[in-house]
């Protein structure tokens, strides 16, 4: 796969601060690149810690040091109640993405000495809601289907069990 076309956008902060969140998140972004992950991968990632990042800088936390479990917890709250551009909620699944990408962030700053433990480790994940299918088929759809099965060859039968 290529690399995307467009031009990513900067994280927020001072860049030089050694431990500050700016500067680590772009480190482990190029530690990604330099492991050979995807450049697919890296540009997700860029952007799911972007949105921490800058989540983050409105509070005025800029610095690992100044992150713990509670943070994240109301970060995740957050992630909850958060509104796309269209209105509608953000899904289950968008919400465990940028859950995950900060969690690998702090798995790597433990891994690489900038932290002496992970404060998102046991974050705990949404439930995601699995329903059932709004449509379903009338029973003389299902009649329709099952008769237009010919139940005179081996794999007719077995296809009629199946259904």
């Amino acid at each position: 796969m290529s690399e995307p076309h467009h031009k990513l956008a900067v994280f927020p902060g001072d860049l030089t601060q050694t431990r500050g969140l700016s500067r680590l998140a772009l480190l482990h972004l190029e530690w990604l690149k330099e492991h050979n992950y995807s450049i697919r991968t890296v540009y997700s990632r860029h952007y799911l810690l972007l949105w921490f990042v800058e989540w983050c800088a409105e509070r005025e936390i800029t610095s690992i040091d100044q992150v713990n479990r509670a943070l994240l917890e109301r970060y995740q709250r957050s992630l909850h109640y958060k509104q796309k551009s269209d209105g509608k909620m953000m899904t289950i699944g968008s919400q465990m993405n940028r859950i995950n990408a900060v969690q690998v962030l702090f798995a790597w700053l433990v891994k690489q000495n900038y932290l002496a433990a992970n404060p998102a480790s046991d974050l705990e994940f949404p439930k995601n809601i699995k329903s059932l299918p709004k449509e379903v088929l009338t029973q003389s759809e299902v009649e329709t289907i099952l008769n237009s099965i010919d139940t005179t060859t081996a794999i007719g039968l077995r296809n009629r069990a199946i259904i």
